[in-house]
């Protein structure tokens, strides 16, 4: 199952910011999801002005992965949603959160005071079973553990409430270092700091932090915690990263315009706890699923990287695609460390043609390789040669890929698809790009901290590259 992670770290630390937070976050979302009022995007690049589907955004709040034992079911319901409640999980408990109060939006006085409420009702109560873990499973184990959830009327209502909600919004406690050993993420140790919150975003951390404060099957889950960070774990099986990228850059831009008025406190209903009836044998199934998670998150090699040294700005002068240069950058590296090039998915978007989701562009061509050759000294020939091959690689990818937008303030990460592979975002800004590089301890072959290590060199070998100037080098 893919996760996306889209993630900010902010100064102001509280529990009350983090309410803020989530509400800025998911009351634009529910707003403009009821209205359909996104605008149409259109194409920028090639045949600019074409118009995009936009259907896959509106999956994003109506569907729910639910398992199944030989293949899971794709729910979705594709008119105008009716639901009008998320669900709020806190202390690994959920609670079901109405955002309508007699056919009227709340405001942001009453969802930050309905969230404090929740926040109070998770304290008081320790939860005796961490019951999200289970959605962590694999999935043919998850439907076998849901089957028998399914068995009990008091289970059935609170999975019915969980699989038909709008998303979830989740209360977690801080981020922890990334590593045992490791400094306490920190806005100036930045490395860390990114990589603990793509840590606490993508998997919760391990079972004593935030892993089972989740419901893995639903499409959206908004993140927020006490140390103010903030992010979303995406189920991307009904649409791509960047249509979640698009509406939170959306409701980014209607925070702090207050649409509802506000109600008597008294008269707001009071979140509703979702209870459960467990066997022992569904006991058994979660303590089964806590261990297993806790051996996910700690076999997940993650390293986060800022290169500082330029970003597209300095890429867009060489004439060259920004996406297209990160790409050979990418190659150069895993050459370099596996003396090889591997199978590389790069999606392209086809949402020119309705219902159009993604293409696959292999990023591991033969002019690739000839200019790898030549930059790793394989093959003998000039720096002028060097640039030649290099400007006819970048030219094979442009003919294929498009510049994203790419917004500064956030940034995405996901897991590698195969066990002895690399997972790689990148966000090129205007004068760094931000990396978030993932693998598997499990395989002694790759290293997310060597990778980085070495995407680093292989920049800076593009860059010195693209600056040759051969007078420059006669006259020394």
């Amino acid at each position: 199952m893919g996760k996306i992670v889209i993630s900010d770290s902010f100064g102001q630390v509280g529990r009350q910011f983090s309410l803020q937070r989530s509400y800025y976050v998911c009351e634009p979302l529910f707003r403009t999801l009821c209205r359909r009022t996104l605008p149409i995007e259109r194409c920028k690049y090639k045949e600019k002005g074409q118009p995009m589907c936009m259907e896959q955004h509106y999956r994003l709040f109506t569907s729910y992965r639910e398992p199944g034992r030989d293949r899971d079911i794709q729910r979705t319901d594709t008119g105008t949603p009716g639901r009008d409640f998320i669900i709020v999980a806190c202390n690994d408990q959920f609670f079901k959160l109405e955002l309508l109060q007699d056919g009227e939006e709340l405001s942001e006085t009453d969802l930050c005071l309905q969230l404090s409420r929740i926040a109070n009702m998770a304290g008081e109560t320790n939860s005796a079973h961490q019951i999200g873990a289970l959605t962590s499973q694999a999935r043919p184990v998850w439907a076998e553990h849901r089957d028998r959830l399914l068995q009990d009327a008091t289970n059935r209502a609170s999975l019915h409430a969980l699989e038909n909600c709008l998303f979830l919004v989740c209360l977690d406690k801080p981020s922890v270092p990334s590593r045992p050993g490791h400094l306490l993420p920190t806005p100036s140790n930045m490395a860390e700091d990114m990589t603990a919150r793509t840590h606490h975003i993508l998997h919760g951390q391990g079972i004593r932090h935030n892993s089972a404060n989740r419901w893995m099957d639903k499409t959206v889950q908004v993140i927020v915690s006490e140390d103010g960070t903030c992010g979303i774990n995406m189920e991307h099986s009904v649409a791509e990263g960047i249509a979640l990228g698009h509406m939170i850059e959306h409701a980014f831009k209607s925070m702090g315009k207050d649409h509802g008025s506000s109600h008597d406190p008294c008269s707001l209903a009071q979140p509703q706890a979702l209870c459960w009836n467990l066997s022992s044998q569904s006991v058994e199934d979660i303590q089964t699923a806590c261990e297993s998670i806790e051996n996910l998150v700690n076999d997940f090699d993650l390293s986060m990287f800022k290169f500082d040294k330029y970003g597209r700005e300095f890429i867009k002068k060489q004439n060259m695609s920004p996406d297209a240069f990160i790409q050979l950058a990418l190659q150069l590296t895993y050459y370099k460390i596996h003396a090889s090039l591997t199978s590389t998915y790069e999606s392209a978007s086809v949402r020119r043609y309705r219902q159009g989701r993604v293409d696959v562009i292999r990023a591991n061509s033969p002019a690739a390789l000839t200019w790898i050759k030549a930059m790793l000294g394989q093959t003998e020939c000039s720096e002028e040669e060097k640039l030649r091959l290099f400007m006819e690689a970048v030219q094979w990818q442009q003919d294929y890929t498009l510049d994203v937008p790419t917004v500064s303030d956030y940034w995405m990460g996901y897991g590698a698809v195969v066990p002895d592979g690399y997972g790689c975002c990148y966000n090129p800004q205007a004068d760094s790009i931000l990396f978030c590089v993932a693998s598997f301890f499990s395989c002694f072959d790759t290293s997310s901290d060597m990778f980085v290590h070495s995407l680093e060199s292989s920049l800076l070998q593009m860059a010195e590259l693209c600056t040759y100037d051969p007078e420059t080098v006669s006259h020394r």
